[in-house]
């Protein structure tokens, strides 16, 4: 999905569209763009225009690449040092 602008024929209007198990009522005024995505996946795409483009999703399988040095293995991980625990007295 590439970036979405609300479409200017909707300024200032009242949608409202039941999703089946509720009735949702949106404002397109108080739309912030942080919520643009989930409002366009809840199945309000009408309001919105896309610029065609695909954005690149970030994986967290991808290995990062050092810009010119080379990676070391890491050798040890540290660890918090372990408090004993005290014995209970049964007074």
């Amino acid at each position: 999905m590439g970036k979405l602008k609300i479409n200017p024929a909707y300024a200032g209007k009242v949608l409202t569209k039941d999703l089946g198990y509720t009735v949702q009522r949106i404002e397109v005024d108080k739309i912030k763009p942080s919520q643009y995505e989930r409002i366009f996946k809840m199945g309000f795409t009408e309001i919105f225009e896309t610029d065609g483009r695909e954005e690149k999703e970030t994986t967290s399988n991808e290995e990062a690449t050092n810009g010119g040095g080379i990676t070391q293995p890491v050798e040890r991980v540290q660890s918090v040092a372990k408090k004993p625990r005290k014995k209970r007295s049964n007074s």
